[in-house]
């Protein structure tokens, strides 16, 4: 179950940091800078909902599976066990045929209407 997030936007990430590189004495301990209040994704949903007018829902999706990959090796390695999973095949295909059969039907379709407006066929 994922907890809820304080959300902060990279500009008020910035200016955290800024201040905290000119000011004239380094913090004694670690500086958490992350947002006023911590929600889930359902309080997102709400928000979006009232901003858009439109209903929104948090929906979860099960059998989801997350991958971290820190260095080349483990993506390589996270790429390959997801071809497996995905895969996919090239597939050469011939559309003359399509567009011949394409071109006969518009001949066709021609003599047709040339028969029922000049009652006669080229």
């Amino acid at each position: 179950m994922l907890r809820p997030t304080a959300w902060v936007s990279r500009v008020d990430l910035a200016e955290g940091i800024a201040r905290l590189l000119v000011s004239e004495t380094p913090p004694r301990e670690s500086v958490l800078l992350t947002g006023q209040a911590a929600v889930d994704f359902s309080e997102v949903a709400e928000v979006a909902s009232r901003a858009l007018g439109r209903q929104i829902r948090r929906r979860i999706i099960p059998g989801g599976e997350f991958f971290a990959a820190l260095d080349e090796e483990r993506l390589k390695a996270v790429y390959e066990e997801l071809a497996s999973r995905l895969g996919h095949r090239d597939k050469r295909r011939e559309v003359t045929d399509f567009f011949a059969g394409g071109s006969a039907a518009l001949l066709f379709a021609g003599g047709l209407l040339s028969a029922l407006w000049f009652r006669r066929v080229p």
